[in-house]
This record gives structure tokens, sequence and C-alpha cells, in this order.
């Protein structure tokens, strides 16, 4: 029977067993580093809103709003963090049905995909989240006092940082494809309209606002990014 060279079948309990541990060891090691982050969270916190809200007064509407945004920031902290670590087991599970040419780039990506979610998270932090935070403190131009929440504006701002974060990974996805065979390079090539259709859909499916600038900002960004793992692709 054909099949990858040095691929053993393994009776279904064992693939069970193997999915389990390799879980339990992101689940640990996420809970690990949400530890070491929670004592740090309140100063995170302040260095963040000053960063990109300076001069506004913290605003919490609830008793427990405070300790529930500090658990939140640093649950995301954690999660980001353990990205490398998500990618490198999903990979290393599904390896046994590889060929050795694709495990090895496989394992390459994840580098790379960790390269991706910091550069996405940079930019929304960076760029994304002061202009929106800007625009829309401003917004009421002097008729109203904005009074801004703490746990909604981190809510915000998690989505932003993850939502990039993730976008990010677009490239390495178009790489993946085309890799196993499920998409020929020169065919997408020949259908850019179509995948820009589709990209362009897909962005105004995403929450955001009802102006649909933020939409079509994300569907230039997805074109850029299809371009670049379509670019890439050339040298696999």
């Amino acid at each position: 029977m054909n099949g990858v060279a040095g691929d053993t079948e393994l009776p279904l309990r064992e693939h069970l067993a193997e999915l389990r541990n390799r879980l339990l060891v992101i689940i640990v090691v996420v809970l690990v580093v949400f530890a070491l982050i929670f004592p740090f969270s309140g100063d995170i916190l302040r260095m963040i809103w000053d960063d990109l809200l300076p001069g506004m007064q913290m605003i919490v509407y609830s008793p427990l709003e405070f300790l529930i945004t500090r658990l939140t920031i640093s649950f995301t902290g954690a999660l980001a963090l353990g990205v490398p670590l998500v990618v490198y087991e999903a990979f290393a599970f599904a390896g046994r049905g590889l060929y050795p040419n694709e495990k090895t780039f496989f394992f390459k990506l994840v580098p790379l995909s960790f390269l991706l979610f910091l550069l996405g998270a940079a930019l929304a932090y960076s760029i994304a989240a002061p202009s929106i935070f800007r625009y829309t403190v401003t917004y009421a131009g002097g008729i109203a006092e904005p009074g801004i929440s703490l746990r909604e504006t981190f809510s915000i701002l998690t989505t932003l940082v993850l939502g990039f974060a993730l976008i990010f990974q677009f490239p390495l996805l178009v790489m993946a494809s085309i890799k196993l065979g499920l998409i020929k390079r020169e065919q997408v090539k020949g259908k850019r309209a179509v995948v820009y259709g589709l990209l362009l859909a897909l962005a105004f499916l995403l929450p955001s606002d009802m102006t649909g600038v933020s939409q079509l900002l994300v569907a230039g960004m997805l074109a850029v990014l299809f371009e670049l793992g379509l670019f890439a692709s050339k040298f696999l």
C-alpha cells in the first residue's frame, strides 16, 4: 500500500491520545504564562492606556471591570506568546501524514508564522488602534464629554490586535495550499479578479464600522498579503 515513507498507521485511540497530550501541553504552557503575566497586568494596562489615550481618565462601570480587564489582557498575552507552540504542535500532530520535504517546509513556517503574527499585532497597535481611538474620542466635537470604559476600550484593542495578527497568517495559508497541491499557482494567478472579489466579500462580512472604510482597508491588506504569499510560493 502506498504511503509516506517511515509513516506508521496508528489506531484511532493512539491518535486521540496524542491529540490530547498536545492540547494539554498547550493549555499548561498558556496557563503558566498567564500566571506570570497577571501580577504585572495592572501596570501593563496603565502603560497601554497612557500610550493610546494620553490625558484621558480611565473609567470602570462595575466593581469587577478592572479585574476582568486584567484577566483578559493576561490571557490574551498568554495566547499571543503561545502562538508558536500552537503552530508547532499542530504541524507535529499532522506531520505523520506528510512527506519529509513537506515536514521541513511546515516546520520552517513556525518562526515565520510568529514573525507575521507579531507584525500584524504591531501594525494594529501602532497604527490602527490609535487612529480609531483618536477619531472616536474627538467625534463628539466638544458637544459631549466622552466617558471611556476601560473594559470596552481593551475589548476593541484586543479584537484589533488579534484580528490583524491572524489576518497576517494569510500568506502562509496561500503558500501551504500551493505546497500541498490544493491550489495551482498558475491557475490562481489567472483568476486574480475572482480572488480579489472573494477577499472583498470576506472583508465586508467582518464586523466593523458602517462607513465601509475599514472594510476596504482590510480587503486591501488581504490582497497585498495574498500577493505576498503567491510571490513567496515561487521559491517553494
